[in-house]
């Protein structure tokens, strides 16, 4: 069972179809009956969707501690404490169902990158213009309410108000109740929000407050994921359309933010066509 999510933080180290209403007259459903359904609308997305490529817009900010010598015309008194900057870039996302599931996942994501614009607030500093890149949530975001992971994670279900997404709360089970497959316990929690006329997950937010950021830095990373419908071959598929990410160090110095949207869905696929030889 995978829960891989990868973050890479702008240097070179990587973290690593409408059913009919079910719960707009009657919120008395179990929170098993709740996970069962959803579950049932992952399976077919991890089954069904089918390759897209799509347009991404993406924004990664910055914030760390100063503690590079700089030019050699900068002098201790002149250098700000902190290095600010982002970088902006726009991109066609593509994601392609693997013959065969990896360690990373059922689809290979991939970017051509159209255009990157990058500002800083420390002229010189120009090698950390690098935008900031999140991995695996496309194949591996849902995995949460997986059969496998309902082994190790707790579940709780808040109070469903009429008309309102449904919430399901999540934490690692301890170290001691998590099953032989899963991930190291890492005291991760979060919550999920399941459209109640679908049952399909609309939003999933995942924190883990001792995450590995970069080198030997820890601190909390929060990533989110929000679902809207894409029809495609006149089919209703509830695919990504915003991700965002935040790392703040343990000693709150450093702060890396990402947010990214994607619309503009098409089918993606190839044709071959031989042709006759010339006479």
């Amino acid at each position: 069972m995978r829960l891989y999510v990868a973050l890479q933080l702008g240097i070179s180290t990587c973290l690593i179809l409408g059913p009919r209403p079910i719960l707009s007259q009657d919120v008395s459903h179990s929170l098993d009956e709740i996970l069962n359904k959803a579950q049932a609308n992952i399976e077919s997305y991890r089954t069904s969707v089918p390759n897209v490529y799509c347009t991404e817009h993406a924004v990664a900010n910055r914030k760390i501690p100063n503690s590079s010598p700089g030019p050699a015309s900068s002098t201790p008194a002149s250098r700000a404490a902190t290095i600010e900057d982002s970088a902006e870039s726009s991109a066609i996302f593509r994601l392609k169902r693997l013959p065969q599931p990896s360690e990373n996942g059922i689809f290979e994501e991939s970017r051509i990158s159209q255009h990157v614009t990058y500002s800083s607030d420390a002229p010189g500093y120009e090698m950390f213009g690098i935008p900031a890149l999140l991995y695996g949530v496309f194949s591996n975001g849902l995995n949460i309410l997986s059969p496998e992971a309902r082994q190790c994670f707790s579940f709780n279900l808040r109070k469903v108000k009429q008309g309102k997404p449904i919430v399901v709360e999540f934490a690692d089970l301890p170290a001691d109740q998590r099953a032989a497959g899963c991930l190291a316990f890492q005291n991760a929690r979060g919550a999920i929000q399941i459209d109640p006329e679908t049952m399909h997950v609309a939003q999933i937010e995942r924190s883990v407050p001792r995450q590995v950021l970069v080198g030997d830095i820890k601190g909390e990373w929060t990533w989110k994921e929000k679902y809207s419908p894409v029809t495609l071959m006149g089919k209703t598929f509830w695919l990504p359309n915003s991700i965002t990410s935040r790392s703040v160090s343990s000693d709150q110095r450093s702060v890396w933010t990402f947010d990214a949207t994607y619309k503009d869905y098409h089918l993606f696929y190839s044709t071959t066509r031989i042709l006759p030889d010339k006479p």
